[in-house]
């Protein structure tokens, strides 16, 4: 699945660690034409160049130039990294837009079985099957702090991610192992996947460690 990451402030998208074409055009032709452009200073590019290996084409240097530039972001932390749904979509742009495929719709950061589940506030829940007993394939059964149970996704769900939630200090509660992944401290965005807590992008004045936000 194609992963693309975006560099703030100017915006530079990379695909599967590639900068994108008509980008890699622009600071080619700036480079060309000595023009500068909103993201790229033709003085600077050229002066780049001019410190590399003699001989080096317009086109290598512009590719050794980006590679340079997304090993640096990379070494600071300093990439958008979008958060994905785990499946039946395709992404559309390095804005995290995507689209839902195969009949799945959208349901804030995730594609849902539109037959099997229903999107509260942003959040896929499966919806209810009052004369069964039984969870569809790949749902948990839950108990619910007023009786009765819910079928919860816990591979994928955000706020039981990894198990059922807990309610109490009843024993399934206690033994409940699942994960709010929606309340860890400093997360900008993050995604239940396998059932582990994934974290995208951190808040302002923290920075992304070994999966968790840090303040700095």
């Amino acid at each position: 699945m194609p992963g693309f990451t975006q560099a703030n402030p100017r915006g530079w998208c990379w695909q599967d660690d590639a900068i994108l074409p008509d980008e890699f055009a622009e600071a080619l032709d700036a480079l060309t034409t000595g023009t500068d452009t909103f993201r790229v200073n033709a003085l600077y590019t050229q002066m780049y160049c001019d410190g590399q290996q003699p001989g080096l084409k317009k086109a290598q240097c512009i590719a050794l130039m980006f590679s340079d530039f997304y090993d640096a972001l990379v070494a600071e932390g300093l990439f958008s990294p979008c958060v994905w749904p785990t499946n039946n979509f395709v992404p559309v742009d390095c804005l995290c837009n995507f689209s839902c495929t195969d009949g799945y719709v959208a349901c804030g950061r995730q594609c849902i079985d539109p037959t099997i589940e229903q999107c509260v506030s942003n959040f896929p829940q499966p919806k209810r099957r009052s004369l069964s007993t039984k969870c569809p394939r790949g749902y948990d059964k839950c108990a619910l702090p007023t009786g009765g149970f819910d079928c919860v996704d816990v591979d994928n769900d955000l706020e039981s991610c990894g198990g059922c939630p807990s309610y109490g200090d009843d024993e399934d509660s206690v033994n409940a192992r699942g994960v709010d992944c929606s309340v860890l401290p400093g997360v900008a965005s993050v995604a239940c996947v396998k059932g582990e807590c994934r974290v995208g992008s951190c808040l302002r004045k923290h920075r992304l460690v070994h999966n968790a936000c840090l303040p700095v």
